[in-house]
């Protein structure tokens, strides 16, 4: 991981941004008022105590609010480390996050970067880390419902990264039956207990593919695939990529350089 750049933006009325296909994982911090952030065909209006992250090859544009103009700090980073970090705490497309106590982290590693240039690199990684843990934990929080039983069900799943228990063993952690497993789990997550399994282990294969040697082989058997062939099938399904183009795409630039 680089930080190429980063700064302290005091904006005015003419400060817009546009990127195509761009190579940077920008990560920002807003310190005052607002703006407009274009990512794909979405739109957010980050403001004051957010964060927003873009990830690279992306098509992206922000600016101003032109009454009352953004202050923010931001890094630009290039390299192979952001994308594994963000997939492996299940944040990859949570571009925009609102209300979170990371402006000290951010304000930590600009002055570093002023200050310590040659300590730079590794405290914007740390303070980086430190974010995506944060936000992580924060958009968990949000995001889990107060149903006990829910809980220790994603929980169960969360362990069965290695294997794929039938339904029949998870209604068992929740001493019910399938059909009351599967209404609980689709009312508080918003999907079937297998969906967020395979969620989880297609997030860790990508971890896997970018931040080890093993054959793809080897990864669909370490997380519970008896079959590469059907593995790789889902993989492409989901991700967009088969597994070896994924990691090729990774190693020669496509994901970061």
């Amino acid at each position: 991981m680089r930080v190429e750049l980063t700064g302290i933006s005091y904006c005015d009325e003419s400060y817009q941004i546009p990127r195509r296909n761009s190579r940077l994982f920008v990560f920002d911090f807003v310190t005052h008022v607002k703006g407009t952030l274009k990512i794909g065909d979405q739109t957010h209006h980050p403001q004051v105590g957010d964060v927003y992250i873009i990830t690279d090859d992306s098509d992206h544009e922000y600016k101003v609010d032109l009454r009352d103009p953004w202050i923010k700090i931001w890094f630009n980073i290039v390299g192979l480390l952001p994308l594994p970090l963000l997939d492996t705490f299940a944040l990859r497309g949570a571009h925009y996050i609102p209300d979170i106590d990371a402006g000290y982290i951010f304000l930590e590693g600009y002055e570093t970067c002023c200050n310590a240039a040659s300590e730079a690199e590794q405290i914007v990684a740390i303070a980086l880390h430190t974010t995506i843990i944060q936000i992580a934990a924060e958009v968990r929080s949000r995001e889990e419902p107060t149903n006990r039983q829910s809980l220790e069900l994603r929980d169960f799943l969360n362990r069965c990264i290695q294997k794929t228990p039938s339904l029949a063993e998870i209604a068992e952690t929740l001493g019910r039956s399938e059909s009351q497993t599967i209404r609980t789990f689709n009312r508080d997550w918003g999907r079937a207990p297998h969906q967020l399994l395979i969620e989880r282990k297609l997030q860790k294969a990508q971890v896997l593919l970018t931040g080890t040697a093993k054959a793809v082989k080897e990864i669909a058997a370490k997380l519970g695939f008896n079959d590469e062939y059907h593995f790789s099938a889902l993989f492409k399904q989901k991700v967009g990529l088969s597994p070896k183009h994924f990691r090729k795409a990774v190693e020669h630039g496509g994901r970061g350089n």
